[in-house]
């Protein structure tokens, strides 16, 4: 999906991180999760930054963002885990049996996307969720980025711009089930749980004015003839 925004970014915040006892009672929620999620396919042709025969796309970057998240949270057994050097192709044969489990055939199909979600608990326990998306001739893997007056379209929804800033912090830096400024950002912005994810989304600002990030969705700035994210230090946006 193709977002056009005229809207500045920077990308040497300072960030204003919750005190430890506070990043603790939320973390320490047995219902509390780190996150990434990535296309799964069939038909995804081969890439040297994937494993071989993996179906799931760019899986080591997901790997990568859920350590950093079990690093900064102090779950160091997560973290340690994730680094093991057989961990991507044992995550990719996990998902793959969950894929075939789940969709059957369908899973196989390699005119088929899905989307896979990957979650840890601070314990280890992996929960695996995934879901059907929509059929696109769009490569995973585009040779060159479209040109910025020219781009490859999609569809286009309604962005909205969040009308009070929102103050950095892990949660904002990493993908968590803990969403209160996500879910605070999209009632302001006149939505509720019906609205469906699919039809806008919202952008976050810091108190600088500077746009963290959607509620769902990554956004990318031209800046200097390349597109770029808002900076990592304030978002959990991963190129995808």
């Amino acid at each position: 999906m193709t977002l056009h925004l005229a809207l500045g970014c920077l990308l040497t915040p300072k960030l204003a991180m919750a005190s430890n006892d506070e990043i603790e009672a939320i973390a320490s929620d047995p219902n509390f999760e780190i996150i990434t999620t990535f296309a799964y396919s069939a038909g995804l042709p081969h890439n040297e930054a994937s494993l071989p025969g993996s179906h799931c796309y760019l899986l080591q970057h997901g790997i990568n963002r859920l350590q950093a998240a079990a690093s900064d949270l102090s779950w160091n057994a997560v973290a340690e885990d994730l680094r093991s050097i057989d961990r991507v192709q044992s995550l990719s044969k996990q998902v793959s049996a969950h894929m075939l489990s789940t969709h059957g055939e369908a899973s196989k199909d390699p005119g088929r996307r899905f989307i896979v979600r990957l979650a840890f608990k601070s314990d280890g326990i992996l929960s695996i969720m995934s879901g059907p998306r929509p059929n696109s001739t769009d490569t995973l893997y585009p040779i060159t980025l479209s040109n910025i007056m020219n781009p490859l379209r999609t569809s286009e929804i309604p962005v909205y711009l969040d009308t009070e800033p929102t103050t950095p912090s892990l949660f904002t830096k990493h993908k968590t089930t803990h969403r209160q400024s996500y879910s605070a950002a999209w009632e302001r912005a006149g939505m509720d749980e019906t609205t469906s994810p699919a039809e806008c989304d919202v952008l976050l600002q810091n108190e600088s004015g500077h746009i963290m990030g959607g509620a769902f969705r990554t956004v990318y700035f031209w800046r200097d003839g390349r597109l770029v994210t808002p900076s990592s230090l304030w978002t959990s946006a991963m190129a995808r």
